[in-house]
C-alpha cells in the first residue's frame, strides 16, 4: 500500500511538473543591446521633454506567454526629465533587423507596447538619475509564419515614449500665425490624432488614401506658419512617425 501511495505521488509530481512546463513562458530568442547597435529612445512630446532615459546594456529574452511574444528591458534614467504633469498617449518597442529596418508585417510596422504604460512612465519620470526601470512590453502576432518572422529579424529595437505635456491655460503664451488665423499647438494635436487613425486603418482602403491626403495638406499648412523651438521639435518628430507608418 505504502509502496502504491509513492508511486502515485511521484505521478502526480512529475503531471504537475509538465503542466507547469506547458503553462509558462517559453523563451525565443535573445537580443542583445550594446554601444555597437544603433537603439534609440525618442520622447515624443509636446513641450521641450527631450530624451532622458535609455536602455541598459545587456542580454535580455524575447519570451512567449501564451499567444503573447514578451520582452523586458531594463532602462536607467540619464538625466532630469522636465515634465511635471503628462498623459501617455503611447509606450512602445519597435523591433528591428540588422540593418536597423522596422520589421514588417503585412505592410505594416511591428510595435510591442508597453505594460501599464502609465505606471511605467511615471516611474520613469519619477527616479532619479541613474536608476532603473524596467518595462515589458507585448505584441501578439497574427499566426505562427508572423511570430518565426520576429524571432529571425529581431536584432535591436528602438523605443517611443509618446507623452503630451499637461499646462496650465494661462502658463504660456499661444504660439499663432503671422496672419493670426492658425493656432500651431491645435494643429498640431489635430495631425497626431490624424496619424494615430492612419495607423490603425487597412493600407489597401479607400479610407487610408483619404487620410494620408488629408495629413500631407496640413503638414503643407503647418509648414507655412511661425512655430517656437518645441513646436518646431514637435512637428519634426510628427513628420517621422509619418514616415514610418
Amino acid at each position: 500500500m505504502k509502496k502504491n501511495l509513492k508511486m502515485l505521488l511521484s505521478a502526480i509530481v512529475i503531471l504537475s511538473t509538465l503542466l507547469l512546463v506547458s503553462c509558462g513562458s517559453k523563451q525565443l530568442s535573445k537580443i542583445t543591446l550594446n554601444e555597437d547597435l544603433d537603439y534609440i529612445v525618442d520622447v515624443l512630446a509636446w513641450g521641450d521633454e527631450e530624451d532622458f532615459f535609455e536602455p541598459v546594456q545587456g542580454t535580455y529574452s524575447l519570451m512567449k506567454n501564451d499567444d503573447r511574444m514578451e520582452i523586458t528591458i531594463e532602462f536607467v534614467k540619464t538625466k532630469k526629465n522636465n515634465s511635471s504633469k503628462y498623459t501617455v498617449e503611447s509606450f512602445s518597442l519597435i523591433p528591428e533587423d540588422s540593418d536597423e529596418h522596422s520589421i514588417m508585417i503585412d505592410g505594416k510596422e511591428v510595435e510591442f507596447q508597453a505594460l501599464d504604460r502609465q505606471k511605467k512612465a511615471d516611474e520613469l519620470f519619477n527616479a532619479a538619475v541613474g536608476d532603473k526601470v524596467k518595462v515589458t512590453f507585448t505584441y501578439i502576432p497574427k499566426d505562427k509564419d508572423a511570430q518565426t518572422k520576429i524571432i529571425e529579424n529581431f536584432v535591436t529595437c528602438s523605443v517611443e515614449l509618446d507623452i503630451e505635456e499637461v499646462e496650465d491655460e494661462n502658463e504660456n503664451e499661444e504660439i499663432v500665425s503671422s496672419n493670426g488665423e492658425a493656432d500651431v499647438d491645435a494643429l498640431l494635436n489635430e495631425l497626431e490624432g490624424m496619424l494615430n487613425r492612419l495607423a490603425s486603418m487597412d493600407d489597401l482602403s479607400d479610407e487610408y488614401d483619404e487620410v494620408e491626403d488629408q495629413i500631407m495638406n496640413l503638414m503643407d499648412k503647418i509648414e507655412g506658419l511661425d512655430m517656437s523651438s518645441a513646436q518646431e521639435s514637435r512637428y519634426d518628430k510628427l513628420d517621422d512617425k509619418f514616415d514610418r507608418i
